[in-house]
């Protein structure tokens, strides 16, 4: 895989991590309509799991 220069700066950040979790970032970082750009949008879709009906907004 061929990371872009901003995807190796962040990667840079993370030097003490294990090879495994750098990789897996890297991946996370070069994929999608964002993949190189260092950007990643994350959101949860299974909230409702963590913390039940109770504090679910559905």
């Amino acid at each position: 895989m061929n990371l872009t220069f901003r995807v190796q700066e962040i990667l840079d950040w993370y030097e003490g991590e294990t090879p495994g979790a750098k990789a897996n970032l890297a991946r996370m970082l070069m994929a999608g309509k964002l993949g190189g750009t260092g950007r990643i949008v994350h959101f949860a879709s299974r909230s409702r799991v963590e913390h039940g009906p109770a504090h679910s907004p559905y």
